[in-house]
């Protein structure tokens, strides 16, 4: 090979592995990873990024290597995910959905799973709302009597109040979300005030969130953030017992703090 020349195959194979590196880092950097993985995938984001450097490193120093039958199409395989991920992207909004039932369907489904193919003799009677409440502990943050809802605290607190909903009835609380009535099981005066849960990817999301209850309800369109005022209350769903939220006082035209909530 003469002085000068380069291995196309090699320099093509190093920029198929240096592209998705870059990109994972500007997506981890601008936050827009959220937008598919939920925060716990950063660390592997960064190692995955990080092998990816080194491997780039290790294919430069063969760059003058001479190939005399030269191969490309396996290079172009990581060129998929550079571009998805440098791409503009946008977070799901309510729009994107036709239903979801009022305790979220991902919760459920997950431990389902834990028991499924479990022996008989190794199941247990459990609530899988204590359990998510309890995974770390978690405390509601009170503020003049009342329970207020940050954005991260939304699940942990949902979780917490169907685990153990006679604790917090009567209780005041203010909290965010958007309008979702497309869910058959509610009531003329009722509505979720909903936040789209990410579980583990972009795959998953569904809209989540505690029943509220408003006579107004009818004067609120779909996907209208809000934030609302109301007391705790204990109703009943399919036998079981079910907090709801009593709304005295409603605000319109919010715009959301954070796109996704995470378990």
């Amino acid at each position: 090979m003469r002085a000068g020349n380069f291995n196309s195959q090699i320099v093509l194979e190093c920029l198929s592995m240096f592209a998705p590196a870059v990109a994972m880092l500007v997506s981890v950097f601008d936050g827009t990873y959220l937008h598919y993985v939920v925060p716990r995938t950063k660390p592997f984001l960064l190692f995955a990024a990080a092998v990816l450097f080194c491997w780039t490193a290790a294919g430069l120093s063969r760059v003058r290597q001479p190939r005399y039958r030269h191969r490309a199409a396996h290079a172009l395989v990581l060129a998929i995910p550079a571009l998805l991920l440098l791409r503009s992207s946008a977070p799901l909004s309510v729009s994107d959905f036709s239903f979801a039932s009022s305790l979220g369907d991902p919760a459920s489904e997950f431990f389902e799973e834990s028991l499924r193919g479990l022996p008989e003799s190794e199941k247990f009677a459990f609530d899988k709302w204590s359990a998510v409440a309890s995974r770390p502990p978690f405390e509601p943050t009170m503020e003049g009597g009342a329970i207020i809802v940050r954005s991260e605290d939304f699940y942990p607190l949902v979780a917490l109040l169907h685990s153990d909903a006679e604790r917090y009835e009567g209780i005041p609380i203010r909290i965010e979300g958007f309008v979702f009535r497309e869910s058959v099981e509610l009531e003329e005066n009722q509505f979720i005030l909903a936040r789209l849960l990410m579980w583990c990817c972009a795959a998953d999301v569904v809209p989540f969130g505690p029943v509220c209850e408003y006579e107004g309800v009818s004067t609120l369109e779909e996907g209208t953030w809000v934030a609302l005022e109301g007391t705790v209350r204990v109703g009943e769903y399919e036998g079981e017992k079910e907090p709801r939220i009593v709304v005295s006082g409603i605000e319109t035209g919010l715009e959301p703090e954070r796109d996704y909530i995470y378990p």
